[in-house]
């Protein structure tokens, strides 16, 4: 049973507190209805907005309809115990677990937390102890969103600040630092596997004479259209690399090893002279 006598009382002396979680839907599942009805009005008074069930499956059913934050059940209900539904609460929806059970009850403290409920209250219900269960399970729950938050983002930031530290802020390839990583890292692979190791060198042609015309501003975006290209051209797993803010190496031996030259040779049109100032015609058509 539910000690309703405490809930009048209990509601005159929190009229003037304030509640932060006043959004918080919670699902009351029990089998009896005088249990359901006295809990619902106690959390409603509460601030809170609260919905009914009789069993498991009710409950199953508007936890896909509906967003809960907390289920409190009973823990002895017909087809489905309350055991069984924080089982399947826990591992299909995102809601806390508040156990309700009787000094009778065969069920331990550690059994039912084991099974993952956030809190046990024992019948009868003191209705101030739900309250304070219910602002524990909300306080924890916001306190572990918000770890989980700051955690997300200190790996953003070490994920981002790696990349910068190895990348070229202007053309978005591999800076000279990485180059050396990779490039002693294939030198070793090589000579482990026994298979050649081809360099592709690359240099934009009267690079100079066309930044001096134009500007360094337009001379950038034809390093940053060239890169483009590169990218372009060579798997995502192959490496181009600036060197100085001229030249761009490739590594292409990793695909065709065993006749490495043969990727130099075959040059894609997209990297040849005339390939590229097509392209960069395309993307700046006022230069020629």
């Amino acid at each position: 049973m539910v000690s309703a006598s405490f809930v009048s009382e209990t509601m005159s002396s929190m009229e003037d507190e304030k509640y932060p979680e006043k959004g918080t839907c919670i699902l009351v599942v029990a089998a009896q209805e005088n249990v359901r009805k006295i809990l619902q009005e106690a959390t409603i008074m509460a601030g809170y907005q609260c919905v009914v069930a009789a069993s498991g499956l009710e409950v199953l059913d508007q936890l896909s309809e509906n967003s809960i934050d907390i289920v409190i059940t009973d823990i002895k209900m017909p087809l489905m115990d309350g055991l069984e539904l924080t089982t399947q609460i826990l591992d299909r929806f995102d809601a806390n677990v508040i156990v309700m059970a009787g000094f009778t009850d065969n069920y331990t403290f550690e059994e039912i937390i084991t099974r993952g409920a956030s809190e046990l209250i024992l019948k009868p219900v003191y209705i101030p102890e739900l309250y304070m269960r219910i602002r524990r399970v909300l306080r924890e729950t916001t306190l572990l969103r918000e770890r989980n938050s700051a955690m997300q983002k200190l790996r953003d930031s070490e994920r981002r600040y790696q990349a910068m530290s190895i990348t070229d802020g202007l053309t978005k390839l591999f800076n000279s630092r990485q180059f050396y990583n990779v490039f002693h890292t294939e030198i070793e692979r090589s000579r482990r596997y026994d298979h050649p190791l081809t360099i592709l060198m690359l240099d934009n042609d009267d690079f100079k004479k066309y930044n001096d015309t134009y500007g360094h501003f337009e001379g950038d975006k034809v390093l940053i259209r060239f890169a483009e290209i590169i990218q372009n051209c060579f798997a995502s797993e192959r490496f181009g690399l600036p060197l100085w803010g001229r030249g761009v190496c490739s590594d292409p031996a990793r695909y065709n090893w065993r006749t490495g030259c043969d990727c130099s040779r075959a040059r894609p049109d997209s990297i040849t002279k005339r390939g590229f100032c097509a392209r960069l015609r395309r993307k700046h058509p006022s230069h020629r």
